[in-house]
């Protein structure tokens, strides 16, 4: 598994570069939280979710299955992943889901997307009102469901 990626902090005022943190595997999403304190990075072939302070340093917060693909921040420190989690049929086949979780990784709520879009995976989840939208890059529309 590649795990050479980094997540570089540029300062406006010193023009310098540092590293928060090196050794990601393939780092598909990232989101800054509300209060600019911390960064969450979904690592694709990890299987993970890492939160990294910005002042530098991190910890994997969530090791789950589905595997995490984009991450996007809701208000008051909530994030939706797109995540596939691989289904233990025949075929192997990719389940495409939706997962809520908090700032300190804890899962809040799982959308299971398998009606709308088959075993096609989800790259983006994110929530406006009372309304989901879903994207794929496998797909030619834009999924929207109403939340309970």
């Amino acid at each position: 598994m590649d795990s050479t990626g980094r997540l570089l902090k540029y300062d406006a005022k010193t023009k310098q570069v540092t590293v928060l943190v090196s050794n990601l595997s393939f780092a598909a999403g990232v989101a800054v939280d509300e209060e600019e304190k911390f960064i969450m990075v979904t690592e694709f072939t990890a299987n993970r979710t890492r939160k990294i302070s910005l002042q530098g340093g991190g910890s994997v917060i969530a090791t789950i299955q589905p595997t995490p693909d984009n991450i996007k921040r809701m208000r008051l420190n909530k994030f939706w992943l797109a995540a596939a989690r691989v289904v233990p049929r025949m075929d192997s086949s990719l389940l495409p889901t939706g997962v809520r979780i908090n700032g300190n990784g804890t899962i809040l709520e799982t959308v299971n997307l398998e009606q709308w879009y088959g075993n096609k995976s989800v790259s983006e989840v994110r929530e406006f009102g009372t309304k989901l939208y879903i994207v794929s890059r496998l797909v030619d529309f834009i999924g929207v469901l109403l939340k309970h």
